[in-house]
């Protein structure tokens, strides 16, 4: 059986923009368009600064929350993914993205955790 790989929106970006470029040739107007559908809803629908969206960065922020939640706290492949993607600010979405948040994670966690994504993906680069 093959593994699941996950991509985040950035590497998504990323990917299309190259076949924006030419780097992938589309022959159909349909994934064309599809493409471009893709690449304006990312740009637009991220809180996060895309600059700060980096490959380097989002592995820094994996090593980051790999050395800080460990045991029963350890988060999954997939909330981390969602950590990534949506970059969130608030206790209430990090409530929604993690899985029994409220058993699985302290208070002083999940606001440790909110204080890492604001380091990594919104602080002035």
């Amino acid at each position: 059986m093959e593994e699941l790989v996950l991509v985040t929106n950035t590497e998504v970006l990323d990917c299309l923009k190259k076949a924006e470029d030419g780097v992938v040739y589309c022959k159909s107007k349909e994934a064309t368009w599809v493409r471009n559908k893709v690449i304006k809803y990312i740009e637009e629908n991220s809180d996060a600064k895309p600059q700060n969206q980096t490959k380097d960065k989002i592995a820094e922020f994996i090593n980051e929350i790999k050395e800080t939640f460990t045991g029963e706290s350890e988060l999954t492949r997939a909330e981390i993914l969602q950590l990534i993607n949506l970059a969130p600010k608030s206790v209430a979405l990090v409530d929604l993205i993690i899985e029994e948040c409220d058993t699985r994670l302290t208070d002083e966690q999940i606001q440790a955790l909110t204080s890492v994504v604001e380091t990594f993906f919104y602080a002035e680069t």
